[in-house]
């Protein structure tokens, strides 16, 4: 299995797409399980001659799909697991929370699996851009490429509000509260859950949970040395035993369980393959 990281080039995209992330695979009849994390990313996925189907609860499937199929990711939290046998060739454009309105009209579901969502999305010229991009096997190259049909879908996207509010949030990393956020922005606590939930399907709180546990997975990761309690305190938990509580509910798994499995790309992305 191989991964890609392309870092965003273009001045006009950095801060609205994260990331585009290019994973591979030739023939092979061996399984693979693939889980991914909660992440404040809205991911759009697109695939060549598969599609990801839904197979069980928390469980995607790949399956034989037409030329060019695509999938809208949104925020989620539970883990989520893809199952891959076979082929792959695959395209994950990962952009920023408010980056997605830049070319999206519309909240992104926990999922949305639609073979034609490129077309509903881009216009009908977006599959033959793909098949283009697909044929290029140069992952930098393709990324250039992807960065060029990106500008030409760019529109503007204003709300100051919940800009300041992911600012502050981003800024303390996950580690203030409710009312943190509601003095320093002089806002009452129903306008902000309800942008949230306008916006991204979460509450404000469940939003503040993935950002620390994203630093805590970091810190995990990276930094393996590292006591749980240091772990704890350095992410902003009250105690180990939270901090235990909490990574428990993201990955069903305790910190250390997960250590031994996970694997990054590029120290960008952070899965567990296996």
């Amino acid at each position: 299995m191989q991964f890609y990281v392309h870092q965003i080039q273009s001045p006009e995209l950095k801060g609205l797409v994260e990331y585009i992330l290019f994973n591979y695979r030739e023939q092979t009849n061996e399984k693979r399980r693939i889980t991914s994390y909660a992440n404040t990313n809205i991911c759009l996925g697109i695939i060549q001659e598969k599609k990801l189907i839904q197979t069980e609860k928390k469980v995607k499937s790949v399956a034989t799909g037409q030329p060019i199929n695509a999938y809208l990711s949104g925020m989620y939290l539970a883990p989520h697991h893809f199952e891959l046998n076979g082929t792959l060739d695959e395209i994950c454009i990962d952009f920023t929370p408010l980056g997605y309105y830049h070319f999206f009209k519309f909240p992104a579901p926990t999922y949305l699996l639609e073979q034609d969502i490129l077309r509903h999305l881009f216009g009908t010229n977006a599959t033959d851009v793909f098949t283009t991009i697909f044929q290029e096997k140069d992952f930098p190259i393709r990324g250039q490429l992807v960065e060029q049909f990106l500008l030409t879908k760019l529109d503007i996207f204003n709300n100051p509000f919940l800009h300041q509010s992911l600012q502050l949030i981003h800024q303390h990393q996950g580690n203030l509260t409710i009312r943190d956020i509601n003095q320093q922005l002089n806002c009452s606590e129903k306008k902000l859950i309800r942008a949230f939930k306008s916006y991204f399907n979460l509450s404000p709180k469940a939003y503040l949970r993935i950002v620390k546990f994203r630093k805590a997975l970091q810190q995990i990761h990276f930094a393996p040395f590292k006591k749980l309690t240091q772990i704890a305190y350095e992410s902003g938990y009250y105690d180990q035993s939270h901090f235990i509580k909490e990574f428990q509910f993201f990955t069903e798994k305790s910190p250390r369980q997960l250590q031994k499995s996970l694997q990054n790309v590029q120290k960008k992305v952070i899965i567990e393959v296996k």
